[in-house]
């Protein structure tokens, strides 16, 4: 496709990893006009280019931690389930599916009182105050009865502010 086109200027920037060089940011000049404004604002455009690498690579190294924790999470014979301010299931570890006998989209977008019968005050309390509470009897109910947990809500914190809980149970 890009046969023909002959670059006339380049700057190239490293996508690094980890230390690791993972690809290129790579800026061309295919004409003398394109190359008079590259070369006129080089500075510019290799600070743009070494930003814009730099971004790549976090976003890259992030995909890998993402990766990382959700094996840690889904290694876990526990039952997670996180919400949201306003008490949204908003995601879950492999145990809690497998637990409340219940796939992906019964879960999603779920209250979690409809999910697990416990006391409100406790969630309420977590998402108020960000303290944890511990040792809570948890009820669900799910096609095949009705199950009884000890659990745990935790509060979820971003720059200081609750963002959610974390509901964590085990069987009894």
């Amino acid at each position: 496709m890009f046969n023909n086109c002959k670059s006339s200027a380049r700057m190239i920037s490293p996508i690094l990893v980890s230390g690791k060089v993972e690809g290129f940011l790579v800026m061309d000049a295919l004409d003398q006009e394109q190359r008079k404004r590259l070369i006129l604002a080089e500075a510019n455009y290799l600070n743009f280019i070494s930003q814009m690498s730099d971004l790549i690579a976090n976003k890259l190294a992030l995909n890998v931690t993402i990766s990382k924790l959700s094996a840690i999470i889904n290694a876990v014979h526990e039952g997670i389930v996180a919400i949201d301010e306003t008490g949204t299931i908003t995601s879950w570890n492999e145990y809690a599916t497998m637990a409340l006998n219940a796939p992906d989209e019964y879960l999603e977008g779920k209250k979690v009182w409809e999910i697990f019968k416990l006391n409100l005050s406790s969630i309420n309390h977590v998402l108020e105050y960000g303290q944890d509470i511990v040792h809570i009897e948890i009820k669900s109910v799910d096609a095949l009865g009705a199950s009884t947990y000890i659990g745990d809500v935790h509060p979820i914190f971003s720059q200081e502010k609750i963002i959610g809980a974390l509901l964590v149970f085990r069987e009894m």
